[in-house]
């Protein structure tokens, strides 16, 4: 904690962060959120049900319903300071530099999550959880992140940048999607009540091709961002 107290004494903690809510609603496995369209994978397993993030989202002739797009960064100071550390020779100051600011980030995630349900969406404005029942994750909603065992495909960042300004947090994407500073998150925020958490897994060569063709992306090359 001392370590952790001195390396953010002096206002190295520079979070920024970018939320908008949009109207959307499915169409089977896509999510039409705003003007983008995000296709889903769903499961493929021997469980009897084969989740897909499409499913918690009201159909298109369904309810309203709206979902959210965040993006937020907690590394630059940090990994600016890691990148001199390292070129100084000091890998091991540049590798607590870079792990505080991943971890900076991801608790930024969690408490801007938190802000969202109780105040900024206020769907759950009357939520009181304990610490305790935070990190179990009892709250409504989730927030699955792009890149993340719910949203593999990293590229699918690029339809989330075109709903939010990535710009204005100093937030700068490759081509494959992936986010500089790397201390940094994207995802979506979606607020039905029975939404949890779930990994993909493994799927079979029928969704490979369904997948590329709604994509618009070659199937090998999807194998490739799928690392497949």
């Amino acid at each position: 904690m001392d370590l952790i107290r001195e390396l953010t004494a002096d206002g190295s903690f520079d979070g920024k962060a970018v939320v908008r809510f949009c109207k959307a609603f499915s169409v089977g496995d896509d999510i039409r959120i705003g003007s983008e369209c995000l296709p889903m994978l769903r499961q493929q397993s021997d469980n009897s049900v084969c989740l897909s993030l499409a499913d918690f989202i009201a159909p298109e002739k369904g309810p309203e319903d709206y979902a959210g797009v965040f993006a937020l960064s907690a590394g630059h100071f940090l990994t600016d300071e890691a990148t001199c550390r390292r070129a100084d020779g000091d890998e091991y100051g540049a590798l607590l530099r870079q792990t505080l600011a991943d971890r900076l980030a991801e608790a930024a995630s969690e408490w801007l999550h938190m802000e969202v349900r109780r105040r900024l969406w206020g769907y759950a404005s009357q939520e009181d959880l304990d610490d305790e029942a935070l990190l179990r994750g009892g709250y409504a909603g989730i927030r699955p992140a792009v890149g993340y065992p719910m949203l593999p495909d990293q590229t699918l960042i690029h339809n989330l940048a075109r709903l939010i300004p990535l710009d204005d947090i100093g937030v700068g994407l490759t081509e494959n999607g992936a986010m500089t500073p790397t201390s940094s998150v994207c995802g979506l925020y979606i607020g039905n009540p029975s939404a949890r958490y779930f990994m993909v897994g493994a799927i079979g060569a029928d969704q490979v091709k369904d997948y590329a063709s709604r994509r618009g992306i070659g199937e090998e090359r999807m194998r490739e961002i799928l690392r497949i």
